[in-house]
């Protein structure tokens, strides 16, 4: 498993959102796509590429909604967010 991830946020046409992880660790090289699954909340979270670079692999993720960086809970009045977790 990864010692380090680092997610990448960015602002799309959509909003404020999770795009991207970086996984840093000794055993890097050897993990697949098939053996990483992201989720937030339960959901699934779709890979759209993933690149490897020595340690590090780079991970693009679908764009979907769980990814989103600004969701007001207009009941308790406080903006919850949640960071994909590597399962």
């Amino acid at each position: 498993m990864p010692s380090k991830i680092i997610y990448n946020c960015e602002v799309i046409n959509a909003g404020y959102y999770v795009t991207s992880a970086d996984l840093l660790g000794e055993t890097g090289e050897q993990l697949t796509e098939s053996q990483l699954r992201f989720e937030v909340n339960g959901h699934k979270i779709g890979i759209k590429s993933l690149l490897k670079v020595g340690r590090k692999i780079h991970i693009e993720f679908e764009e979907t909604r769980a990814l989103s960086l600004l969701n007001f809970d207009v009941k308790k009045f406080v903006n919850e967010f949640y960071y994909p977790k590597l399962i």
